[in-house]
């Protein structure tokens, strides 16, 4: 007989973020983050104007200074523990 292998995979909780915003910053409140994230803002057009890594503990914000933006569009995508989550963000 054959038997297929099994495997044991340990599903990690996820995270989430909020996004607020004034007219000189973007800030992300992170939830079910303990650790090392890299948060990235990108153009409509896929430009990268910011990126940065950052050791968060849990329930702490990040700022992001946003009045030297030009108008428009943008993304803001925070990856932890191998998973990416974004929002879009208009300046």
């Amino acid at each position: 007989e054959s038997f297929s292998k099994i495997a044991v995979v340990k599903i990690r909780p996820g995270f989430s973020f909020a996004l607020t915003s004034t007219r000189s910053e973007a800030i992300v409140n992170l939830q079910g983050v303990n650790g090392v994230v890299t948060i990235r803002m990108v153009t409509a057009n896929g430009t990268t104007v910011l990126q940065q890594q950052k050791n968060i503990t849990a329930g702490e914000q990040v700022r992001i200074p946003t009045g030297n933006l030009a108008s428009g569009v943008y993304m803001i995508a925070v990856e932890y523990n191998n998973t990416v989550q974004t929002q879009r963000f208009v300046r």
